[in-house]
């Protein structure tokens, strides 16, 4: 499976090295020459065009600022795009893409084992401390 990553800061890297335990080919794209070279070594592969092209989907884990550009840019692509919250930083982005059944918005702590014991306390009205 290959998988598009827009964002190689600290998030980005995190997420690659999850990919790539999953033997994920993944191609990164990053305006960062240092970020994207960290990446290489951690096992991504460069990518050496614009974001534009055909992957079986993408993550989105560039500062929250550019995802309205990047789900743009990807609009269309028919592939699953997966976008580190927040989702945009405004409304109006937000309502563009809300829609789309291929956008997905990343919350990695909702899954989390400790989170879903907490939640399922919760459920049963119990606390942690009971």
């Amino acid at each position: 499976m290959e998988i598009g990553l827009i964002g190689c800061g600290a998030w980005g890297r995190k997420i690659l090295c999850q990919l790539r335990e999953l033997d994920c080919r993944v191609v990164v794209f990053d305006p960062s020459e240092s970020a994207r070279r960290a990446a290489i070594q951690e096992g991504a592969i460069n990518a050496r065009s614009q974001v534009a092209g055909k992957t079986d989907g993408w993550i989105i884990a560039s500062p929250a600022s550019t995802h309205a550009s990047m789900l743009a840019q990807l609009a269309g692509s028919g592939s699953p795009t997966f976008v580190e919250k927040p989702f945009t930083t405004d409304l109006a982005s937000a309502r563009r893409y809300a829609d789309d059944s291929q956008i997905f918005v990343m919350h990695i702590w909702r899954y989390h084992p400790a989170i879903q014991f907490l939640a399922s306390l919760v459920r049963d009205g119990r606390t942690p401390l009971d």
